[in-house]
């Protein structure tokens, strides 16, 4: 049974990245990839300074996110719904 058949392979599609990494990926995009990521709707992104955002605040606010029922834990144990529009997510622009 050697035939010739296709091998199919899934690859994880990360979506957490480190602020350095964020930072350096930014610096290296040219004026069509920034042109891009505007008209999209993205351009807030291109102008966040992480390095005045501490790091244990981010962790805090990373571990109190269910990214499976998009809701965000306070300390108290209340919880609330984050949307696009809770955090600014670009509605519309292209895709």
């Amino acid at each position: 049974m050697g035939g010739n058949k296709k091998r199919t392979f899934q690859k994880a599609f990360i979506t957490r990245i480190t602020t350095h990494s964020f930072l350096s990926l930014v610096a290296q995009l040219n004026k069509a990839h920034i042109k891009t990521v505007r008209s999209m709707g993205f351009a807030s992104l291109l102008k966040v300074d992480l390095k005045k955002i501490p790091q244990k605040f981010l962790k805090c606010v990373v571990e109190r996110f269910d990214h499976y029922s998009n809701y965000f834990k306070l300390l108290d144990g209340e919880e609330f719904p984050v949307t696009t529009f809770e955090v600014g997510m670009p509605i519309g622009g292209r895709k």
